[in-house]
C-alpha cells in the first residue's frame, strides 16, 4: 500500500496538513474522546477530512497550550536543509524552544538498507558521521512478524556542530516512511569528536567479540511467519539468546503452524540469504529440516550458524539457531 494512501489529510485554517494515520492514532482519538465531558464522536465514526487542530497537537505529543508547529516542509532551524535524493518531504513537527522535539517525515521507494546507505552518503557530504549501532538481543534471534515486533534501534548520525540525528525506517510495502528526529545529546561539549566516537564504538564491538561475549549482536533477525499461532503473546523477541561458551551462542523458540517442516525452513532460508548468509549444507525429511550457514563480518570474523526445525507433532515445532565464531 502506498504511503500517501495511508495518510489522512487534515485541513486546518484553510491549509492542508498530512500526518501519519494508523490504528495507534485512531486508538488515541478514542481515548481522548472518552475523557471529554462534552458530546464526543461515537466509536463507530471516523474523521474523514477535517480534524480539530488541538486534538492533532495532543496526539503528536504537545502539552496543552505548548507552542509548536506542524509544517509542510523542513523547518528553518532543522539541521538538515533539504531532503536527499530519493526522499520526499511529507512534513515536520516541532516544539518551540525545544529542538530535540523536532521530527522530519520523509517518504522513499528505497528499501531499508538502501535508504540508510543513501542517507549516510547525503549526510556525510555535510559533515555527519554514521555511528553504527550493532543489533541487540531485542532486535535479533526469533522475532514476531513485521508490524508486531518491537521497532529496531534507530540509526544514529553525529555532527560536531549540531545535535545528533536518529533515523527510523518503516516498511509499508511501497512509499516507505523515514523519520529523522533530533537527539537530546549534542556532542559539541564532548571530549571526543564524532569520528573518534565512531572508532571507539567499532573497537568496543571488536573487543567484545574477542572476549567471546558479543555474539548475540551478530545473531540474525529471524521473523516468524504471520500465519503462525502466537497464543496472545506480546510483541517482541520470542526466544532468549543464551551463551554456550566463549565462541558459541544460540536462540530457540516454539512455533505452532499448519506447515510442513520444509516450508517452515524455507521461510527462514530466504531471510538468512537476504542478510548475507550463505548456505553450506542442508537436510530435509518428514519431521525435521535444517542447514549450515556462513557469513563474514566487516572485521573479518568468520561465523557459522546451524538452523534447525524440529517437529514435535500436531503442527508444533522447536526452532533453534546456533551461532559459532571461528
Amino acid at each position: 500500500m502506498n504511503m500517501k494512501k495511508a495518510l489522512k489529510t487534515m485541513r486546518v485554517r484553510g491549509l492542508a496538513w498530512t500526518v501519519p494515520w494508523s490504528r495507534r492514532v485512531a486508538g488515541a482519538i478514542l481515548g481522548l474522546a472518552a475523557l471529554m465531558t462534552a458530546p464526543f464522536v461515537p466509536a463507530a465514526s471516523e474523521f474523514e477530512d477535517v480534524v480539530p487542530i488541538d486534538l492533532v497537537r495532543l496526539m503528536l505529543g504537545f502539552a496543552p497550550g505548548e507552542e509548536g508547529g506542524i509544517y509542510r516542509d523542513i523547518p528553518e532551524d532543522f539541521p538538515v536543509n533539504s531532503a536527499p535524493a530519493g526522499f520526499r518531504v511529507l512534513g515536520a513537527v516541532g516544539a518551540a524552544n525545544q529542538p530535540f522535539r523536532q521530527r522530519l517525515y520523509l517518504e522513499t521507494d528505497l528499501g531499508e538498507g538502501a535508504a540508510v546507505a543513501a542517507m549516510e552518503a547525503a549526510l556525510g557530504q555535510e559533515g555527519w558521521v554514521h555511528l553504527s549501532v550493532p543489533p541487540t538481543q531485542a532486535q535479533a534471534g526469533f522475532l514476531d512478524p513485521p508490524g508486531q515486533t518491537l521497532p529496531p534501534f534507530p540509526e544514529q548520525f553525529c555532527h560536531d556542530e549540531h545535535d545528533n540525528l536518529q533515523m527510523t525506517f518503516q516498511d509499508s510495502g511501497g512509499g516507505n516512511l523515514v523519520t529523522l528526529r533530533r537527539s537530546l545529546s549534542p556532542v559539541s561539549g564532548s571530549f571526543q569528536t564524532c569520528q573518534e566516537q565512531a572508532e571507539a564504538r567499532l573497537q568496543t564491538t571488536v573487543t567484545r567479540r574477542i572476549q567471546g561475549n558479543g555474539l548475540a549482536e551478530l545473531m540474525p533477525r529471524l521473523e516468524l511467519p504471520r500465519e503462525a499461532d502466537f497464543g496472545g503473546r506480546h510483541a517482541g523477541p520470542t526466544g532468549g539468546i543464551s551463551t554456550l561458551g566463549r565462541n558459541e551462542t544460540r536462540t530457540r523458540t516454539g512455533l505452532a503452524i499448519d506447515w510442513e517442516a520444509e516450508r517452515v525452513y524455507a521461510h527462514f532460508e530466504a531471510q538468512l540469504t537476504a542478510q548475507e548468509w550463505s548456505q553450506q549444507d542442508g537436510w530435509r525429511n518428514a519431521v525435521t529440516a535444517g542447514g549450515v550457514w556462513a557469513r563474514s563480518t566487516e572485521d573479518d570474523t568468520e561465523l557459522r550458524g546451524v538452523l534447525t526445525i524440529l517437529s514435535s507433532g500436531d503442527g508444533r515445532y522447536i526452532l533453534e539457531f546456533r551461532l559459532v565464531s571461528l
